[in-house]
């Protein structure tokens, strides 16, 4: 009964003190409840994440001759392999590019290769570039 006692003048306690307080500045208001702002929800459709290309090649023939000159320049830091491949798929020829290599270049002689479809792939794990050259 006494807990009961002190509790309810606790309570009257800070009811005065409140009333007080706020007696005090005329110019505050009580918060008002606003109703909730009616928003407009639209769908995007989620567009295609391009990344930048961590490599670029080229591929041209040197003049009067059957041989090809690929040239790569990547970002050091990744490494990439360049291959060589016969219409069957098989490697025919493969290099390894080290990280700390930002310029490479090969040349690939075709004078003692029959005739068909070749291609040329240089990949980093993330990106594949593909040359076909067809004698």
């Amino acid at each position: 009964m006494k807990t009961l006692k002190n509790t309810g003048i606790t309570l009257m306690f800070a009811i005065v003190a409140a009333t007080a307080a706020l007696a005090q500045n005329p110019n505050q208001t009580l918060a008002k409840a606003e109703p909730f702002a009616q928003t407009e929800v639209t769908y995007k459709q989620p567009q295609a994440v391009t990344k930048a290309k961590t490599f670029g090649i080229s591929l041209y023939r040197i003049q009067q001759s059957m041989k090809m000159r690929l040239s790569m320049e990547k970002k050091a830091g990744e490494h990439a392999t360049v291959r060589l491949l016969d219409e069957n798929g098989q490697v025919l020829y493969e290099d390894w590019v080290g990280r700390l290599t930002k310029k490479y270049a090969c040349e690939f002689d075709f004078s003692q290769i029959k005739d068909g479809r070749y291609t040329i792939e240089v990949a980093n794990g993330t990106e594949i570039s593909r040359k076909n050259i067809e004698l």
